[in-house]
């Protein structure tokens, strides 16, 4: 069970207009506190910031012990609904079961007017379970349930570091960025038929490493940059750089250093700069990224309207916003659009033989599907990212319920491309194991 919650005491008109009658004759705040049992606080905004609001409220007419009780009510609900969705929340997490933004409020609205029915109270407040609500449920949650091993109290504060950051720099949603990075096995055994010559390849050959970056508003998304783990390629008769994706290749497998701060210089600045010109934003950045040993401040000093924020080592994948579900929608779109392209081939003659197309599947190639793969997160989903640590900048039509109907969209539409050419062996269970690699 969860550990008892205080109730916040609720003083009725009465005892408040008495407080402050004791006030005016002369009596001392601290006195006062002691003679009625209540915090010195809360006598002193009594007598002070709220004297005039509540002698007014007494002159309106409305008998003194009626008043403030809807108010009272209502947080009485509100305490008793969250104690009985504590429980039921407890309940799914023990049995696996979904729990989405949507499905938590949903049944938190359920239970509080069901509360109110049961209470009989017909003009009570109407809760809706805003972001603000459920965001500190989910903190609260995630802190009692104790089940989430990658939150630590870094984790927890981050978000309120950030509001403030945000605030005392006056930045916009479209001005704060975040990056991060994921694998990709951009060559497979797509068709069925060459898995143990697919298999016998360097696995380095058939794996890029790709790091995604795009702000919180959703609207603009950089074009990915690639990491090719193995000596580079050789691309005949294509320049690389007409493709618009930076381009790095190392047998390290990560992204060092110095790779990143020739991204944020060469390409990360400049082209969110010219976002800023398009549509007329001043010209400062909050990038938020995942803390790295071998990266300090001084890879981002070069410019002064650049405020970089490193996201906590042990709660990345709660407080980064392209986490595993931003990820996941990127790798499937991939696959999406390789058996589309497939399928369309194969509809005009252009190939007749899935297992042929895909032998002589380029790395080139590849590069375009990733960046267009990029571009089709929606931005309602990248938006919707940023909940668990600045919900106050999540749009109505961004939730994690869209996300999951958009990634089995996907599935589903991949697996018709994929028996359109007569692919047998993808199913969705492989499928799903490709993405989640």
């Amino acid at each position: 069970m969860l550990p008892h919650k205080k109730f916040k005491q609720s003083l009725n008109l009465e005892v408040k207009l008495e407080i402050i009658k004791r006030h005016e004759m002369g009596q001392r705040q601290r006195d006062i506190a002691v003679d009625m049992q209540l915090a010195p606080s809360t006598v002193s905004s009594i007598c002070s910031r709220d004297a005039k609001k509540i002698k007014k409220c007494a002159e309106s007419g409305i008998p003194l012990t009626e008043t403030m009780v809807n108010r009272h009510n209502k947080s009485k609900v509100l305490y008793d609904m969250e104690e009985i969705l504590d429980q039921w929340v407890e309940r799914q997490m023990h049995e696996n079961k979904r729990l989405t933004h949507v499905i938590i409020r949903k049944k938190a609205i359920s239970i509080y007017n069901e509360l109110l029915e049961k209470e009989g109270i017909t003009n009570g407040q109407k809760f809706n379970a805003s972001n603000g609500w459920l965001w500190k449920y989910k903190i609260k949650m995630f802190t009692n349930f104790q089940k989430t091993p990658e939150l630590d109290e870094s984790g927890i504060s981050f978000p309120y570091m950030l509001k403030k950051v945000v605030k005392d720099g006056k930045f916009l949603p479209q001005q704060v960025f975040t990056a991060n990075e994921t694998e990709l096995y951009w060559k497979r055994d797509f068709a069925g038929t060459n898995f143990v010559k697919i298999k016998e390849l360097n696995k380095n050959m058939c794996t890029l490493r790709v790091l995604l970056a795009a702000n919180a508003s959703g609207d603009f998304k950089l074009n990915p940059m690639l990491l090719y783990p193995h000596e580079r390629p050789t691309f005949k008769d294509v320049d690389i750089s007409e493709l618009g994706v930076p381009w790095k290749n190392s047998r390290h497998k990560k992204f060092t250093p110095q790779m990143f701060e020739d991204w944020f210089k060469n390409h990360f600045v400049p082209n969110v700069y010219s976002y800023y010109e398009e549509n007329n934003l001043d010209r400062k950045i909050l990038l938020l990224i995942n803390t790295n040993p071998h990266f300090s401040l001084k890879y981002f000093s070069f410019d002064d309207n650049v405020k970089v924020i490193f996201i906590p080592s042990r709660s990345t994948s709660y407080c980064s916003p392209i986490n595993r579900s931003i990820c996941t929608t990127f790798k499937s779109y991939y696959y999406y659009i390789v058996y589309r392209k497939l399928s369309k081939m194969w509809k005009t003659k252009l190939t007749t033989s899935a297992s042929g197309y895909f032998k002589n599947y380029s790395l080139v190639v590849a590069i375009k599907y990733i960046r267009d793969a990029w571009q089709k997160v929606p931005s309602n989903l990248l938006n919707g990212a940023w909940f668990d640590i600045w919900p106050d900048v999540v749009q109505e039509n961004a939730d994690d319920d869209t996300n999951e109907e958009e990634f089995e969209n996907i599935l589903n539409s991949t697996l018709k491309y994929a028996e359109k050419v007569n692919i047998q062996h993808l199913n969705e269970d492989l499928l799903k194991e490709w993405i989640s690699e």
